[in-house]
């Protein structure tokens, strides 16, 4: 143990007793009776323990201080220039220094060549690092242009990324490889070596001609070492041979793991093994994404439902979907309207922009295109943020009411502290308040953020936890349970705290328009629609709904979509109140929405599509995010006049009828 870490050793009446087939690795794995997991913790004078990274990972710089990559990377945050990194060891001259690799994001390959995007990229990191201690920073940055190589359940496969970046294994690494076992002479070798591909290209969803002598594991996203078992059980099935008696420790490839399937006695059962309904009967692992696995998921499909699946349109590499969807067949096509221009004067988005909607419903295009031209012939939408913050609202239990307020107050006492913690897990998200919310002896704590430019959820998620982390190792009073989040931060969904305070960006937009542009394009009068409004607001009223408005989730849904926002935060964005007014010559309509959830990166924002209509809307990357709420804000107060129109003008019916059946009819 150094500093207080040590590797931590579990037993457990059902814990396993063994790896099959590998005496070797079955006693590096135990330590007497207790299982050596790998993990380096510490643990705190009240019991709790708490995981410093993989022992395997971490390194020993000259000095002798203990680096966790893992530390590393959460201490980094989100880094808007990167699409994706790892933190490693690097052996140079005898000594082991961190490094970093850096896959650049597409953003920013589109505006820089790839040496300027790596000389930006290393000069920001040593600009990040500079305060590090001198052990901790990192020796040398190395931009990559591939991904990152990752095991099945998605984690970075540092030994993999050394042996890519020639960095070398570190001494407790290197071992003489053993010699092969021999194929005894008589058997059919080629036979059965093509029995094995076809077993071994059906688990892992590939063409038996991807399965040769010399490929290694390690080619394979399955194949970490829960998928080299699964896969080694199945075949000592199909050969009959007992998995037990098999020494897989120095295999790497499928030619010495054939080749010791073979000295062992075993012999395949034969094609019968192939019946193609089986062939066809097993879905790939969901983090598989190689086009095989893509198209092995189709073909079960439209065997076991006949569905006409060939129509599912997919990319020729969907490994870039890594982090946006599981289990991938294919894109689900959605058709995309523009209306335009649409004329903005906000603090951030000033200029007529073209808006992208992806949307199924009939006559919303025509609807919101509408609206867009009588707001741009009147001068503008106005639009102003008012308030910008996501919320994460961790609750906290206790025995009595006494042990609640000294906990509050003790929370109060400690304020810069948790500041302290929540914000060093990201460099853009900024813990702006903690407001207490006591229910009788439970406390609901209402961490109040500023997110940058992402929407931020999971930023928040993960500073608030480490907050957490800080209250539970150093509170020293009495406390029941605790737990990461509560219905009262309303987290896609909608509630009266949010309504009247603000979580996302609080934004409101106006326009006044004159009344002959109203009479003229919207065939109605301003008379009509201001008495529609004040009916809708008592109809909200009756009904108990958070505000009054038409339809604000119809046009959030189209842009959310198009432009790579989570579309189940429509159901917290899209409420407010549409107010609707005479000022002399004009009609004043305006919106207020309490709780825009909008971010220009992360997410889906990286996606090639709904990249795309972010840069249509001139939204695409860092500091763009307010910019995207006034322009989002803008287009649903065109939405709102012209349903609010259509249906003083008894006109949405018609409209309906006409644009949103094929060719008019039911």
């Amino acid at each position: 143990m150094k500093d207080g870490v040590g590797e931590l050793l579990v037993s457990s009446p059902t814990l396993c007793s063994g790896i099959f087939g590998s005496d070797g690795d079955t006693k590096a794995l135990f330590s007497g009776p207790f299982l050596r997991t790998g993990d380096l913790c510490e643990i705190d004078s009240d019991g709790y323990l708490y995981v410093r990274g993989r022992e395997k990972d971490v390194i020993i710089p000259p000095g002798g201080v203990n680096v966790y990559p893992d530390e590393l990377e959460m201490r980094l945050g989100v880094l808007p220039f990167a699409e994706e990194y790892a933190a490693l060891g690097f052996s140079e001259g005898g000594s082991e220094y961190p490094a970093l690799v850096v896959k650049p994001s597409k953003a920013m390959l589109q505006t820089k060549q790839p040496a300027e995007a790596a000389a930006f990229i290393e000069e920001e990191i040593r600009r990040i690092t500079g305060d590090w201690p001198e052990w901790e920073r990192f020796r040398r940055v190395h931009v990559v242009s591939a991904p990152l190589p990752r095991s099945a359940s998605q984690k970075v496969q540092r030994n993999r990324l050394l042996d890519i970046l020639g960095g070398g294994a570190k001494p407790a690494e290197v071992q003489q490889a053993a010699p092969k076992a021999v194929v005894p002479r008589g058997v059919e070798a080629d036979r059965q070596f093509d029995i094995f591909r076809k077993i071994t290209g059906r688990f892992l969803n590939v063409a038996p001609e991807a399965i040769s002598r010399e490929k290694r594991f390690s080619e394979f996203l399955q194949l970490d070492s829960l998928g080299v078992v699964a896969l080694v059980s199945q075949l000592c099935e199909e050969f009959r041979i007992p998995m037990r008696e098999l020494q897989l420790e120095t295999v790497q490839d499928f030619g010495g793991l054939f080749d010791l399937l073979i000295a062992s006695g075993g012999v395949a059962a034969g094609e019968a093994v192939f019946d193609e309904a089986e062939l066809e009967g097993r879905l790939p692992p969901l983090l598989d994404y190689s086009p095989d696995a893509v198209k092995a998921r189709q073909r079960f499909l439209q065997i076991r439902t006949g569905a006409n699946v060939k129509c599912i349109p997919r990319p020729e590499d969907a490994r870039f979907l890594s982090g946006n969807i599981e289990g991938f067949i294919g894109f689900g096509e959605i058709p995309l309207g523009l209306i335009g221009p649409l004329k903005v004067a906000g603090d951030h988005a000033r200029g007529d922009f073209y808006i992208p909607l992806a949307t199924t419903e009939g006559a919303l295009v025509s609807s919101v295109a509408r609206g867009a031209q009588i707001i741009t012939l009147s001068g503008g939408a106005r639009v102003k943020v008012i308030a910008d913050s996501l919320v994460r609202a961790p609750i906290f239990v206790f025995e009595t009411l006494f042990d609640m307020m000294s906990f509050n107050q003790w929370i109060e006492n400690h304020y810069d502290d948790l500041k302290a913690a929540a914000e060093s897990t990201t460099r853009h998200g900024r813990l702006e308040a903690i407001e207490p919310f006591p229910m009788g002896s439970t406390l609901c704590l209402r961490f109040v953020y500023s997110t940058g430019d992402a929407s931020g959820q999971n930023m928040t998620t993960i500073a608030t936890h480490a907050a957490i982390k800080w209250i539970v190792a150093h509170y020293r009073g009495p406390m029941t349970d605790w737990f990461l989040e509560s219905n009262l931060s309303g987290d896609k969904k909608v509630n009266g705290v949010n309504f009247t305070r603000n979580r996302g960006k609080r934004v409101i937009a106006e326009v006044e328009i004159p009344l002959p542009l109203v009479e003229k394009h919207l065939h109605t009068s301003a008379d009509r629609m201001v008495r529609l409004g004040q009916l809708s607001m008592m109809t909200s009223l009756h009904a108990h709904a958070f505000g009054s408005q038409a339809h604000y989730a119809n046009i959030l849904a189209a842009m959310f979509i198009a432009a790579g926002q989570d579309p189940a935060c429509v159901a917290e964005s899209a409420t407010g109140v549409t107010s609707l007014e005479l000022r002399r010559d004009r009609l004043a309509v305006s919106i207020t929405m309490p709780g825009l959830m909008v971010g220009t990166v992360g997410g889906g924002t990286r996606l090639p599509t709904q990249q795309a209509c972010l840069q249509i809307l001139e939204c695409d990357g860092p500091r763009r995010s307010r910019k995207l709420a006034e322009i989002v804000a803008a287009a649903v107060l065109a939405g709102e006049i012209s349903l609010i129109a259509a249906m003083a003008a008894d006109e949405f019916a018609g409209a309906h009828a006409r644009y949103g059946r094929s060719g008019g009819h039911g």
